[in-house]
């Protein structure tokens, strides 16, 4: 009887053991369905995280690209600017020192031609006081020797008369 007894608990021990068995693969399918359902959720929502974490991390990758690239532009327009105003500087100073250039001329033609008027009024005046001074001068010497030829023939006229007196009186 024993040994019945042992067998008939061996097995309802195996069949006890089956239904459990069985009941855990039952009880552990909706489980593992709903941790399966679970990790995809979580999946899902990790993987939309990391991707709005990626599109941040681009677009913060991209702003810093994009903020080079606009110094980068900055600088190139600057220099352009830079270059352009150059170039309008030095036409314009062209311009300016072409203009100075024909103004000084002129000024400087205008104060020739005023300096030659009165350095041509100096040497007039001067060139008329010489040639006042040497007509006064040739006035005097006509004058003395006018003088001179009148006083020569008054004094032979005079000798002629002298002589004449004394040719009478011997």
């Amino acid at each position: 009887r024993r040994v019945a007894i042992a067998v008939q608990a061996l097995i309802r021990r195996r069949l006890a053991r089956r239904r459990f068995l069985r009941a855990k693969r039952l009880c552990a399918t909706p489980q593992k369905l709903e941790r399966g359902r679970v990790c995809r959720r979580r999946f899902t929502e990790v993987r939309r995280a990391a991707g709005v974490a990626q599109t941040l991390a681009r677009g913060v990758s991209v702003k810093r690209h994009l903020a080079k690239y606009r110094a980068a532009a900055i600088v190139v327009q600057s220099r352009a600017r830079r270059l352009g105003a150059r170039g309008r500087y030095v036409a314009l100073k062209r311009m300016v020192v072409s203009l100075q250039t024909a103004w000084r001329a002129r000024l400087s033609f205008t104060t020739y031609k005023r300096q030659k008027l009165c350095a041509i009024a100096v040497q007039t005046s001067v060139r008329r006081r010489a040639a006042r001074k040497y007509h006064t001068a040739l006035v005097a010497a006509a004058v003395r020797l006018a003088a001179r030829a009148r006083r020569d023939a008054a004094r032979k006229r005079f000798r002629c008369t002298v002589d004449a007196i004394i040719k009478m009186q011997s």
